[in-house]
């Protein structure tokens, strides 16, 4: 288990960054409270998010998501010149930081695809609520939700 912290640290030294990967591989029965990244390996990935220029494509798979950490990561990619793919899938995303997501990205101008799937607390009020912030946007193609099930 690699710390987040750690792996900002190496990020430092590389100029030109043009992707960004965080993922959490293991099964969520198995995931403990110390396996989640620290308030500081956030901080320390805020810090790389908001000095990529280059950055094109920012993934956060698997592991929670907060108001508070949407604020810290996502915050720094407001009215980012590059970013083309944000993929935030199975994050525990609710419609407020979806909400809050759509709104800091929604005048990058090269934002193409936007990955809320996994999330299963987002609903079809969720997707009408994004789709509407994002609409005006020309680059934008796509979003992905994985949308509850009707009972």
């Amino acid at each position: 288990r690699a710390s987040l912290l750690n792996f900002c640290k190496r990020l430092e030294a590389c100029d030109n960054i043009e992707c960004i990967v965080i993922e959490c591989n293991l099964e969520p029965r198995l995931i403990h409270e110390g396996d989640y990244p620290s308030q500081t390996g956030l901080s320390g990935l805020r810090d790389v998010l908001a000095r990529s220029e280059n950055l094109r494509v920012f993934q956060y798979n698997a592991l929670e998501v907060t108001s508070d950490v949407a604020h810290l990561l996502i915050g720094p990619l407001k009215g980012h010149p590059n970013v083309a793919l944000i993929d935030l899938y199975n994050t525990n995303l609710d419609q407020q930081s979806a909400n809050f997501v759509a709104t800091i990205v929604k005048d990058n101008v090269c934002l193409a695809r936007l990955n809320f799937g996994g999330n299963d607390r987002l609903d079809a009020d969720a997707r009408n609520s994004v789709q509407e912030l994002l609409q005006h946007n020309e680059k934008y193609k796509n979003y992905c939700f994985k949308l509850k099930k009707k009972k």
